[in-house]
């Protein structure tokens, strides 16, 4: 009889290589699977512009917007590290409430705007036009926030705010 042969004349290693080729096909398929389904419940990172609510908005900038507050835009884009950004405009009387409900309860500089102009800037984000403002900087660990008051127009307010986490 031949090396390698049954009796009944056919191969031994046959069905173990078509077994094993079967099994390493299956285990393809459910890898494959498993990383569709991980990368299709997991958000791995988004922009979002002019969709935050209120609430989100308030909780980011933590501080509570005025009833009066419009003209609200907002930028948000985050994977691991995140970048934010926000508009609204409020009367000159409603600063007080607003800057009493934030972090940023110390005197608010009146010297060299922080912002400059940048490509990506929206049609919105304009704080580096303003010629009469105020600013403040807050910190936490790996978080960075800037909130500018543009009082050119003294009876309207822009409030610029931005924040980078890392």
């Amino acid at each position: 009889m031949e090396q390698g042969r049954t009796p009944s004349g056919g191969r031994r290693w046959r069905p173990w290589l078509l077994g094993g080729l079967a099994l390493l096909l299956v285990g393809c398929v459910v890898v494959v699977g498993l990383g569709v389904w991980f990368f299709s419940s997991f958000e791995m990172g988004s922009t979002i512009e002019d969709e935050l609510s209120r609430e989100s908005i308030e909780g980011m900038i933590e501080a509570k917007l005025p009833p009066s507050a419009s003209n609200i835009h907002s930028y948000y884009t985050g994977f691991q590290d995140y970048f934010a950004q926000v508009r609204f405009d409020i009367p000159a009387a409603d600063l007080p409430q607003l800057l009493a409900s934030s972090p940023y309860t110390q005197t608010l500089s009146m010297v060299d705007n922080p912002f400059g102009s940048g490509p990506n800037d929206r049609d919105w984000w304009r704080p580096y036009e303003a010629q009469r403002f105020q600013w403040g900087k807050s910190t936490k660990v790996g978080e960075t926030f800037v909130l500018l008051i543009d009082m050119t127009d003294p009876n309207r307010y822009i409030v610029y705010w931005q924040g980078i986490g890392t």
